[in-house]
């Protein structure tokens, strides 16, 4: 088996917080046509309601030591945590709306979505939050600035591995986070933001 340290390792670097960080700096990155406030405003709102707020739970209750855990133990809890999320996400959206941050709700959104999802599939099957947090960002960037950010969903294997060896996560319940990640941002996408004839 693999040096656990080195599970660990790339279940933070690749964790539904880090993953989130990365699609703020990727928005923020981008085109500020539709951003009102000041371009580093508008990334920290973004690391705040994608990544940190979400986190905050497990931060409160069992301190930095929890957050690098990278697995949560009862299933109670992951609902917990993703209930909280949900709305969270939520407001972010609503947020990012106000400030004229389109793209950035969208994603707050998706977030929201498929934390909600989680939380309702968590009640009978255990589905991969790690996985479900690659391809997320994967989609919904690869829709909104355009097909070479699917490339992120070459990191769902080494996801897959870290967790699998590490034995948070079977196969099945991987490819469950995967769906539920891939799939809430297209099904928004054609159902918000696509053109309609």
């Amino acid at each position: 088996m693999p040096d656990r340290g080195a599970l660990e390792v790339v279940s933070a670097a690749l964790s539904p917080a880090t993953m989130g960080a990365v699609a703020a700096a990727a928005l923020a990155s981008g085109d500020w046509s539709e951003l009102v406030v000041a371009p580093a405003l508008g990334f920290l709102m973004g690391v705040a309601f994608l990544s940190i707020f979400p986190m905050t739970p497990i931060a409160v209750e069992d301190g930095v030591s929890g957050l690098m855990s990278q697995r949560i133990e009862s299933e109670e809890k992951r609902i917990a945590i993703l209930t909280w999320s949900a709305p969270v996400y939520a407001v972010g959206s609503v947020a990012f709306v106000a400030v004229g941050w389109d793209s950035m709700a969208y994603l707050a959104a998706c977030y929201a979505v498929a934390s909600a999802l989680l939380a309702a599939i968590t009640l009978r099957f255990r589905a991969s939050l790690h996985a479900a947090g690659v391809s997320l960002p994967a989609i919904a960037l690869a829709l909104m600035r355009g097909p070479p950010w699917s490339a992120l969903l070459l990191l769902l294997p080494v996801v897959a591995w870290a967790r699998i060896r590490a034995g948070a996560h079977t196969p099945s319940q991987v490819a469950a986070g995967a769906a539920v990640g891939g799939l809430v941002p297209l099904a928004l996408w054609l159902l918000l933001l696509r053109p309609h004839p």
